[in-house]
């Protein structure tokens, strides 16, 4: 329960001390509270600012809000948010996989790892090979900085939704909590260490590496690709427990996705769960 009550401490302050925090001249002033709004704005810029200047800012908040009307108010962003969730969003990120997965075609899990990770690794190597140049053109600058868009890609395919879900299935019943915990550890130490090296390897005066840095993430990505293929088995529709009895089964886990764990109807009322379930290999189906 710890970790979870130290999500509540930084809300819990905010809560404490939202209190001392001046209201915004703007919206009092749209409640015709305009000696509020003026003594708001001096609590604001008081010793950054002359009165004269704090004078003209609130004349000028004012003048604004008065010629403004209140349909341009209400209206006024509305287009963006509709285009924000109308273009299809939803469709790729919520739906995608299983819109991937009724085509017949190809494995979403697959698609997600695999090819997510090959992504980084032709976006790393392309920006790492454009930034060897020594004197780079505009449009190989400009080549470097798309390969970052398309790294982002990769990653927001790949990796960045599937890490967390298969940490926390994969892992056994008994200490599935306390693997977790383990590699949510492991993720922000990596996290800190890249962070906290990533200047060194950029910057003057010490390594310097600039654009080609993205070859060292380029050889980490190319064993993330090995890695997801040989350790990841495929468990999407997998429950919990059938995904500890194929684990005990010494099965392969390239093999997972084609094996089948049934319940014996007659022993689900039975305390220990595990002996109600059988292990069919693919050979036996």
């Amino acid at each position: 329960m710890i970790p979870y009550g130290l999500f509540y401490v930084i809300p819990t302050f905010i809560i404490c001390t939202i209190w001392f925090i001046p209201e915004s001249p703007r919206w009092l002033v749209l409640k015709d509270r305009k000696g509020d709004a003026l003594a708001s704005l001096h609590q604001l810029r008081a010793g950054k600012y002359t009165e004269e200047q704090i004078e003209l800012e609130y004349q000028g908040i004012v003048m604004a809000v008065e010629q403004e009307s209140a349909a341009s108010q209400a209206y006024r962003g509305c287009d963006r948010c509709f285009f924000l969730q109308s273009t299809g969003q939803i469709f790729t990120s919520i739906y995608g996989a299983l819109f991937v997965k009724s085509l017949g075609t190809i494995n979403p899990f697959t698609v997600t790892l695999l090819l997510g990770a090959s992504i980084q690794v032709s976006a790393l190597m392309t920006m790492g090979g454009l930034g060897t140049v020594s004197d780079p053109s505009t449009q190989i600058k400009a080549g470097i900085v798309s390969m970052m868009v398309v790294f982002t890609f990769g990653y927001a395919l790949g990796w960045a939704p599937t890490a967390h879900i298969l940490s926390a299935k994969i892992p056994a019943l008994t200490v599935r909590d306390m693997t977790y915990r383990s590699a949510s550890v492991l993720n922000i130490a990596t996290q800190f260490t890249v962070s906290f090296s990533l200047p060194y390897l950029l910057n003057k005066p010490y390594a310097a590496l600039g654009s080609p840095v993205g070859f060292i993430f380029d050889s980490i990505s190319v064993c993330s690709i090995i890695f997801a293929y040989f350790c990841v088995p495929d468990v999407s529709g997998r429950s919990l427990e059938e995904i500890d009895h194929l684990f005990a089964s010494g099965m392969p886990l390239r093999n997972f996705k084609g094996a089948r764990v049934e319940t014996d109807p007659g022993l689900r009322d039975c305390k220990d769960s595990e002996a109600g379930v059988t292990v069919i290999h693919k050979n036996e189906i």
